[in-house]
């Protein structure tokens, strides 16, 4: 069945079957024209949007449209998880082509609807609209922190370790698979599962960053949306510090190395340029930092890596390799405006 013979009311109709909107916290879901929500009481509103485009963002020539939906609201917890927050609600909007199989709509729902349930969120509303070729994808999702925990880009003080949570660089991996994979028409082997599922089913690091500011107030936190290189940057540029990179004690996953060997790229490249891992990277004060690793990694069973040191803004942002040997690290990763990069995020 299509959209377009059961039209936007039978289609919300559906979508109402598919989701979870229910909760103490909820007083109106999809049925009104808001939804009406009561924040807990001393918590921080938090608010953050993507847009997933069709041919940008997902090609479901490789992925699922459970998969799409999971990864769509993926990328918006992960913003929540950057700022040490807890998810709350999310509306949705969809621009979909009246060609569209409704069944392909509500998969992509379950995918959502799993991962946000799954971290304590519910879908309560959004809109539906006509699209004229691409299917276009937009959440909105609200999360709560209290005030004095809150993380935020700023705050990285000369002196401070830098971390990154789990792997790095195995979401990029995972995607150069499975456009090989489309070119051959070959079944993708059992070797690649893990970097399979890192790509298409990833999982963003809620649990770890409440842990995080918890125990102490990171001096400075992002989520690890568009690579290393691209996330460094923005620590520094509203810290008004440098910042040095450690190649060796990047994080990188077996599959992730194996990778970026049969496709000729160095591995540490897939961390500093690749994106979409939806990990963690922070700033800690170096006295409280080894403990506060201790914590994270007992309480959640996620590795946390140490991979570089704040420094003053004069020494600028650097790469130092295994030998010692420096040179900078430019401001690049994933721009939606740069031509010669718009392919790279397909998912």
């Amino acid at each position: 069945m299509k959209v377009g013979q059961i039209g936007e009311f039978g289609l919300i109709d559906r979508i109402k079957k598919k989701v979870r909107s229910t909760s103490e916290a909820i007083r109106l879901g999809i049925d009104d024209d808001a939804a009406a929500f009561v924040p807990k009481k001393g918590m921080v509103m938090l608010l953050t949007t993507d847009v997933f485009v069709e041919g940008i963002h997902f090609d479901s020539s490789y992925a699922t449209p459970y998969q799409i939906g999971w990864k769509a609201m993926a990328a918006n917890l992960s913003d929540i998880a950057a700022m040490g927050g807890i998810p709350r609600t999310a509306v949705v909007s969809l621009c979909l082509p009246d060609k569209t199989d409704v069944e392909w709509v509500e998969a992509m729902y379950e995918g959502m609807e799993k991962i946000l349930y799954r971290f304590g969120g519910y879908i309560v509303g959004g809109d539906t609209s006509a699209a004229l070729s691409e299917i276009v994808i937009n959440i909105a999702l609200t999360g709560e922190v209290e005030g004095k925990q809150m993380a935020t880009r700023s705050g990285a003080k000369v002196g401070d370790v830098i971390c990154v949570s789990g792997d790095l660089g195995s979401s990029v991996a995972g995607l150069k698979i499975l456009r090989e994979q489309r070119k051959t028409g070959e079944e993708i082997p059992e070797k690649w599962s893990y970097i399979m599922e890192r790509h298409l089913l990833p999982l963003p690091r809620i649990h770890e960053a409440r842990v995080l500011v918890e125990e102490t107030n990171a001096h400075a936190m992002i989520d690890i949306s568009d690579g290393l290189a691209s996330e460094i940057h923005h620590i520094c540029a509203l810290s008004g510090t440098g910042a040095r990179i450690y190649t060796g004690e990047i994080p990188l996953h077996s599959q992730t190395k194996l990778a970026a060997q049969e496709f000729g790229t160095p591995s540490h490249h897939y961390a500093l340029y690749g994106g979409e891992d939806y990990e963690l990277l922070f700033a800690l004060p170096q006295k409280r930092a080894e403990e506060v690793i201790d914590i994270i990694e007992g309480e959640t069973e996620t590795k946390i890596s140490t991979v570089g040191a704040i420094v003053e803004a004069h020494c600028g942002i650097t790469l130092i390799d295994e030998n010692g040997d420096q040179e900078s690290l430019p401001f690049r990763g994933y721009n939606h405006f740069s031509k010669k990069m718009v392919r790279r995020k397909i998912s």
